[in-house]
């Protein structure tokens, strides 16, 4: 049986379990991949890449394609790098370059801060959708992540005027939940989709209660308080899912916390809410991570046992 249908069978929650990364280094790069994407024969990338992941800077490095963007010629690389400001976000830079040793040189340039920053209020209206559909890691990415892949290529088609770029990825974390995908500028992830549920995500549209299934949670929050943000977004609606945000976790014990957020409104106020978190031993499950694996894995399972909004923070608009 495939890892993603015990996933279900079992009723796993999957929120809490969107990695968390300081960057994200997108490169096109056209399949097949093997398990380790970029590991091919006399590849310039090779060695680099493992370099990047070797800097302890918590980056990760995906393969995209899409064949309607693809140039054999040339290589598009997408950077969303976490911002230092307050109230997080993800910052992007885009380039396109004609050879793996021009990717390299301008990676090498990101690393020593000689690319120009993105202005403080670049908002892009484009959003790059990553679908995984790495059969060779893992069955399921492939078994549901490729048809996904080209339904929803036939449905944005119809919609010309639409500001997303969809992308077959290389593995991303969650076999188990496939198909699961990574919604850029803002780093969240999604999985058990099917083509509905997809385009409620990237139209914000739909009921909220959609998330209460598909969401894994927030790349920019540790575990514990995805499961409270899900939480605040079903309360709030889908229109939270573009601000940012400010975390902190207050307080932890073996296994609780107690975790805030606050929010930056579009008119200049801060709203803050504060939750207790668990995931207590007896509610984990224990389950195949992946198919290519026979040993079960405690899987914990997060719970929001009380949520509050703050007072006292509400910042008036400075106009």
């Amino acid at each position: 049986m495939f890892c993603a249908q015990v996933s279900r069978q079992a009723g796993e929650d999957i929120v809490g379990t969107a990695a968390t990364h300081a960057a994200y280094i997108l490169i096109e790069w056209a399949p097949p991949w093997p398990g380790d994407e970029f590991r091919r024969q006399e590849s310039l990338l090779t060695p680099f890449i493992d370099y990047l992941h070797g800097l302890g800077r918590s980056i990760r490095v995906l393969a995209i394609y899409n064949p309607r963007f693809w140039q054999p010629d040339r290589h598009r690389i997408v950077i969303f790098q976490r911002s230092t400001t307050e109230f997080c976000y993800f910052q992007r830079w885009e380039f396109e370059v004609d050879s793996e040793a021009a990717i390299i040189s301008k990676l090498q340039g990101w690393l020593a801060g000689r690319l120009a920053e993105p202005p403080e209020a670049d908002r892009s209206p484009w959003q790059d959708l990553l679908l995984c559909t790495h059969g060779s890691v893992d069955r399921c990415c492939a078994r549901w992540g490729k048809p996904l892949f080209h339904a929803a290529a036939l449905a944005l088609a119809a919609q010309p005027n639409h500001p997303v770029r969809l992308w077959q990825a290389s593995h991303f974390g969650g076999h188990r939940f496939a198909p699961t995908a990574i919604a850029f500028p803002d780093g969240r992830y999604y999985g058990r989709l099917n083509l509905d549920t997809l385009m409620a995500i990237l139209t914000r549209t739909g009921p909220v209660t959609v998330l209460q299934t598909i969401y894994r949670g927030w790349g920019l929050l540790p575990y514990p308080l995805q499961a409270m943000e899900r939480q605040i977004v079903l309360q709030n609606g889908l229109s939270w899912l573009d601000l940012p945000v400010h975390h902190q976790i207050l307080q932890e014990a073996e296994h609780a916390c107690l975790g805030q957020l606050r929010y930056a409104l579009p008119d200049g106020a801060v709203v803050g809410y504060q939750a207790q978190i668990s995931w207590h031993p007896e509610d984990a499950l224990h389950l195949l991570g992946d198919c290519g694996n026979s040993q079960l894995e405690m899987i914990e399972q997060f719970r929001v046992e009380q949520l509050w909004e703050m007072t006292g923070i509400r910042v008036a608009s400075s106009g």
